[in-house]
């Protein structure tokens, strides 16, 4: 819709322009299609007959009167709602007269679906021989619609046990419907429907089944939900029975467990009770009750709990708070799923330990081979008695870890030492013989400890013999813990303590590794330099200002269980590799920068590309005007030497360097020279020193160019061009009327003419632009539809069937009302 409005406005500007003699850009005549309708008219044929009504009544050949009885389309009712069919209401007969006695309208079946009419007539012969009424042809059937409803029966619980079976008669509970509903065993019409349901259980789990009608006052009253719901009621009448419960005799002075079994899933309680304690409670109630063991534990009094059993395995529980040198007994009863209680059942005797010796024991001494351990205990327990000593041994595993893989944690080499060996050094290496890392293997067996306290000896062997307050380690406690355990005669348990540290392996002699000197290479590796027997290179790569505080190399020594594997530097001597001339790549001329040449070397050895700064210093001679410079390379780091390499500067050609100027100038009447700035790089280039400028064909419109020709440090000759073009014109006045405007602008020298854009977008979007071209310098639109335009307007000269054309006028807005 909107762009046939735009089409429209513009068709009259189109007009509006016609008028005043300007031709548009691009007008085509356009042809309309036209649009033809055909209306088409039903025909009717008379005389014919109807079908798809009323059956045709064929005559018999014993003349009678024969009723047509019609039933109308679109009747249903729910499953199990009760029907009549009254005339005009549910169908129709011919006669306009109502069935006669003993003639009625039914339906062939009563499940749910599409039912077909049958007609009842149960009238006598005669009456049957006078009047027939039969079905109308194609009669339509009759839907019975199954109904659902979401709504379930309530009963009180899910489970009876033998207390809610006190209130059953004959174990019968009631199902109640949901409000608003009735309920039945069975889903027919005809069945027993009422506000409960009678149901009769029997032992364990009794899935009811039971159907749901309708009783709401609406449009499924009396309607009967066939679809079967269930109800579930679990029925427990057995009680329940511990079989077995019992107490251990404990290992310590106040804590024990103890095991219970059910014959079947539940609950279970009990509480502990001194034996003497606890036959004074059966003497005082007859024997032990449930009640009494409940109410301990409910109010937490004493030493009680409870659990769950499962009914196939025993169940483990463990208390605390027990006397020592007690004997005790559990007393338990059980409740299953569904709230019947078992008797209560009653453990054996069990007794509690002495009471738990207390304090600790601190072992004194280096544990390392030959020297001895001191046990020293420092008891709580008052009148211990004799006192038992047993020394064991306990492997660390993380302990054997970190005591092989103990590595280089030295730091390093001095800065001095970093630079690698000249060909002539002479500097005296006879001290530096390797330096082994045993300090820090040293250092690093003393300080590992472990701050908790050792409470059991669990995965710890016994040292044969080993009973006394005092121990000598041996060769064959390396790599182990020792600990003491200390046992009270007056008192149960022990006491152990642990030495801080693993027995360390012997430190094994080291023998002396000397490797001979080579020449550095990138591609020599550690491995091709062979080491004596028993040694293995743990680094891999020859770094020559890492190396010369030693490479890393692992000593394994015959007898690795006695003695440690020690990682040790090996040094191997590289020297400095000297420099070529070949190793140094560069041109022999480089085009005039106009600044200093830097960094236009390349310095390789084989392939590998050497780092300035690193692996080299470069110094620069007479590397900024024409005429020969020179670089100086100097080794440093890995390589050694001086080589001088020069090359030639030489005129640079204007047609490599930068040209930046406007490509389009306006036309003044005069001589137009537009600015040139020539660059290399960033380094700007100066007229009269490095280039003269000629300008030609700049006076009229058209095109022009400019002649740069070197000089100096600058050589050759380019040629670059530019256009004149019109002045951009100036629009003067700008008059809005009521559904028109008009727009006057400057008129310049040198103009064949204008082109005036109007459009309905801002951007000047092809499709919603109309362009003029004018020879005058005023334009006015007329006709124009409501809405907002945009007007803007350029120049052109014609030469040689080329047009050149000023910039556009900034654009003008104006805003046509209704």
């Amino acid at each position: 819709m909107r762009k046939r409005k735009l089409k429209k406005g513009l068709a009259w500007i189109l007009a509006c322009a016609l008028f005043m003699g300007m031709t548009p850009v691009n007008t085509q005549a356009k042809e309309q299609k036209n649009r033809e309708i055909v209306l088409f008219n039903a025909n009717v044929t008379s005389g014919g007959s109807v079908t798809g009504g009323a059956a045709t009544i064929e005559p018999t050949a014993e003349p009678k009167e024969i009723v047509t009885v019609t039933p109308f389309s679109g009747l249903w009712k729910y499953y199990g709602q009760k029907r009549t069919f009254i005339r005009d209401v549910h169908y129709a007969v011919s006669d306009e007269k109502d069935l006669p006695d003993g003639v009625t309208l039914t339906i062939s079946s009563e499940t749910a679906g599409k039912q077909q009419f049958v007609l009842k007539d149960e009238r006598s012969s005669d009456e049957k021989q006078k009047i027939s009424y039969q079905l109308a042809k194609n009669a339509p059937a009759y839907e019975i619609r199954a109904y659902h409803t979401n709504a379930v029966a309530k009963t009180e619980k899910g489970t009876i046990n033998i207390a809610d079976r006190t209130g059953l008669t004959d174990d019968k509970v009631e199902i109640e419907a949901p409000a608003g509903y009735r309920i039945s065993s069975q889903a027919s019409v005809d069945a027993n429907w009422a506000d409960t349901m009678s149901v009769t259980l029997t032992e364990g789990k009794n899935e009811i089944a039971y159907y749901l009608a309708s009783k709401q006052a609406d449009a499924t009253k009396n309607a009967i939900d066939t679809t079967k719901k269930t109800i579930t009621i679990v029925a427990d009448f057995t009680a329940p029975q511990i079989t077995s419960v019992s107490g251990f005799d404990s290992d310590t002075d106040t804590t024990s467990s103890g095991l219970i079994t059910g014959n079947e899933p539940g609950k279970f309680y009990y509480v502990v009770l001194p034996k003497a304690l606890g036959e004074e409670a059966e003497k005082e109630s007859g024997g032990m009750t449930t009640k009494f063991i409940l109410s301990r534990v409910t109010s937490h009094y004493g030493i009680v709990g409870y659990g769950r059993v499962d009914g196939a395995k025993a169940s483990n529980f463990s208390f605390n708070g027990l006397a020592a040198e007690t004997e005790y007994v559990i007393y338990s009863f059980m409740t299953d799923d569904a709230g019947n209680e078992s008797a209560v059942a009653k453990s054996a005797v069990f007794t509690t330990d002495k009471m738990a010796i207390a304090g600790s024991v601190e072992i004194t001494g280096t544990p390392a081979i030959d020297e001895t351990l001191t046990a020293k205990p420092s008891l709580d327990s008052v009148d211990p008695g004799e006192l038992s000593y047993q020394w064991y041994r306990v492997k660390k595993t993380e302990d054997a870890e970190s005591f092989e893989s103990v590595l280089d944690e030295t730091g390093g080499a001095e800065e001095d030492d970093l630079e690698a060996e000249d060909d002539d050094d002479e500097e005296d290496d006879s001290d530096d013989d390797g330096t082994y890392e045993l300090d820090a293997i040293h250092k690093f067996a003393a300080n590992v400890k472990e701050d908790d306290d050792v409470t059991t000896i669990d995965g710890a062997a016994a040292i044969k013999g080993a009973t006394g307050l005092t121990y000598k380690v041996t060769k064959e406690d390396i790599g182990y813990r020792l600990i003491c355990q200390v046992k009270a005669k007056k008192y149960s348990g022990y006491l152990a303590g642990q030495t801080t540290t693993y027995v360390p392996k012997l430190i094994p002699e080291i023998p002396k590794v000397t490797l001979g000197s080579f020449v550095y290479s990138n591609k020599k590796k550690l491995s091709s330099i062979r080491l004596p027997k028993r040694f293995s290179w743990v680094d891999s790569t020859i770094v020559p200002v890492y190396g010369n505080s030693g490479y890393r190399a692992k000593y394994v020594p015959e007898n690795a269980a006695m003695y440690r594997t020690v990682i040790i530097r090996v040094k191997v001597p590289v020297k400095k590799k000297a420099l070529t001339k070949k190793m140094i790549r560069l041109k022999k001329k480089y085009a005039y920068e106009g600044k200093a040449i830097k960094g236009n070397e390349t310095v390789k050895d084989g392939k590998e590309v050497l780092d300035s700064g690193k692996d080299y210093k470069a110094s620069y001679q007479n590397n900024k005007n024409l005429g020969k410079a020179t670089i100086t390379i100097k080794g440093i780091g890995n390589y050694k030497g001086t080589k001088k390499v020069s090359y030639t500067i030489v005129k640079r050609s204007v047609r490599s360097v930068t040209c930046h100027y406007k490509k389009t100038k306006s036309y003044t009447g005069r001589w137009v020279k537009p600015n040139v700035t020539l660059k290399v790089g960033k380094v700007k280039l100066e007229k009269n020193r490095d280039y003269t400028l000629v300008y030609r064909n700049n006076l009229q419109i058209g095109k022009a160019s400019v002649v740069i020709q070197g000089m100096g440090n600058f050589t050759g000759k380019k040629t670059i061009s530019f256009k004149i073009v019109p002045q951009t014109p100036k629009i003067q006045k700008l008059k809005k009327n009521k559904k028109s405007f008009a727009i006057t602008y400057s008129s310049g020298k040198m103009v064949h003419g204008y082109q005036m854009e109007v459009s309905t977008a801002s951007s000047f979007a092809a499709k919603k632009t109309q362009k003029y071209i004018l020879n005058g310098n005023r334009f006015e639109a007329c006709g124009l539809k409501k809405g907002t335009y945009y007007i803007r307007v350029k120049a052109y000269y014609s030469k040689k069937g080329k047009r050149y054309e000023s910039g556009y006028t900034s654009k003008r807005k104006i805003k046509i009302k209704k």
